[in-house]
């Protein structure tokens, strides 16, 4: 073979090998764009699923709903079910014992499942703290950090009151699993953070500050809490200052959060089995970093909506992301001020106990409403009557119009009026009218 012909066959060759690299190339960088655009890991979070024996409802309905919603996704798994505190309602081995059971009757094979622990896990009877040195349940109180789909998760459990020694692990904790990477860190511990997400302003952790101080150090920090038991289907249920915090839900139960207006209602509470209130988060994270919470009723199994749209309510994170969910009184309180339409309709009646009672069509609000302030005058503008109702905004399908109690009032000519507030805090103008009581 002639040395033109040789030199011919060994450019084909690298030109054969180039373009193999090249495909190769290509291929490769479709499969990591495609893996960046698909979620690769699914956990779902609630708490307060207070379990007592195998009849509870509350955690297998948690299960369900959780297993349908992934199976209408493409990504059908459920890599984790978590419940961040209050597991059970007194701690006591029948009711761990009943938690185990119902798990190992839902869990599928590969979802795998974690607790924290709160209050209602060591009362027992009379014994209170004492529970905690039981060797059964000391077991179940241990902190842990495990890895799931790559991914690590941290969880917390106190001991009534979080003291040095846990603090010291957690920041070690953090700063091992953050050394290398970049990836998002979940951190899981049932006592609210001051002043983060919708209800810490008034219920949160004694320790809030000390760990807060730890977490901000690592932005790729997640913080999953739930102490608050207030509504977690709010533009408020995610805050991001250096970390990020989220509002886990609740299964037994969800408060109103007036407290922080001055209101004496804070303590008015929404039962789940009744209401149809009971909350979940489901956490998507993706190949690209990228981290979608959304927030499931779990009684009907749908995903909550934003106010006044159509649209899903999703928080979007990415690791190290800063601010974009950080909420001040600041920032909103001279902006989308909620407000009535123009035809807005009200109504009284008198009731078979002589109340007059209100209805009138709910105001709006992009970030949802909190509650009404109701004042009723007289003919001569003195107020005889101040209340507050709270707008349901709890609710999967939130209801047209309110109704509320004016009490029983003298007969007469009065004038009312009825002013908005939104989940911020922010007052709307207010919708007067006048009626005779007779």
């Amino acid at each position: 073979m002639s040395g033109f012909n040789r030199i011919k066959r060994f450019a084909l060759l690298v030109l054969l090998v180039c373009l193999f690299s090249g495909v190769i190339s290509i291929i490769h960088e479709q499969i990591r764009e495609s893996r960046q655009d698909k979620v690769v890991l699914r956990f779902a979070v609630t708490s307060r699923t207070s379990v007592y024996d195998e009849t509870d409802t509350a955690l297998t309905n948690y299960f369900k709903q959780v297993y349908r919603y992934a199976d209408s996704n493409s990504y059908k798994k459920v890599d984790a079910f978590i419940i961040n505190g209050n597991v059970t309602g007194d701690g006591s081995k029948e009711a761990f014992d009943s938690v185990n059971s119902l798990a190992k009757t839902w869990l599928l094979s590969g979802t795998r499942f974690y607790t924290t622990r709160a209050d209602g896990d060591f009362i027992v009877g009379d014994e209170g703290e004492q529970t905690a040195a039981d060797p059964y349940i000391q077991e179940k109180l241990e902190d842990q950090v495990v890895r799931i789909n790559g991914y690590t998760f941290i969880f917390m459990t106190p001991y009534y009151n979080y003291y040095e020694p846990k603090l010291d692990w957690l920041e070690q904790t953090l700063e091992r699993v953050t050394k290398y990477s970049e990836k998002p860190v979940f951190v899981f511990q049932f006592d609210a953070l001051k002043d983060t997400y919708y209800g810490t302003e008034s219920w949160y952790a004694i320790e809030s500050e000390n760990i807060m101080n730890i977490i901000e150090k690592y932005p790729v920090a997640v913080d999953f809490s739930s102490s608050s038991s207030t509504a977690s289907n709010t533009m408020r249920s995610v805050f991001q200052r250096n970390a990020s915090y989220v509002n886990t839900g609740v299964v037994s139960n969800l408060r109103m959060n007036f407290y922080e207006f001055g209101h004496d209602t804070y303590s008015e509470v929404i039962h789940a089995g009744n209401e149809g209130v009971s909350q979940c988060k489901i956490v998507e994270v993706y190949g690209s970093g990228k981290v979608e919470i959304l927030t499931m009723d779990l009684n009907t199994g749908n995903l909550y909506k934003m106010p006044d749209s159509d649209d899903t309510l999703i928080f979007t994170l990415y690791p190290g992301q800063k601010h974009l969910y950080g909420y001040t009184k600041e920032d909103f309180v001279s902006v989308d001020q909620p407000c009535f339409d123009e035809n807005a309709e009200v109504s009284f009646e008198k009731n078979e106990n002589g109340e007059t009672v209100m209805t009138f069509d709910n105001a709006h609000d992009k970030d949802g409403m909190l509650f009404y302030k109701i004042v009723v005058s007289d003919r001569v503008g003195t107020s005889v009557k101040e209340t507050c109702t709270y707008a349901d905004f709890s609710q999967w399908e939130v209801p047209e119009r309110e109704n509320v109690s004016l009490g029983v009032l003298e007969n007469g000519k009065y004038r009312v009026e009825i002013i908005p507030y939104d989940i911020f805090g922010t007052q709307g103008m207010a919708k007067t009218v006048s009626f005779l009581s007779e």
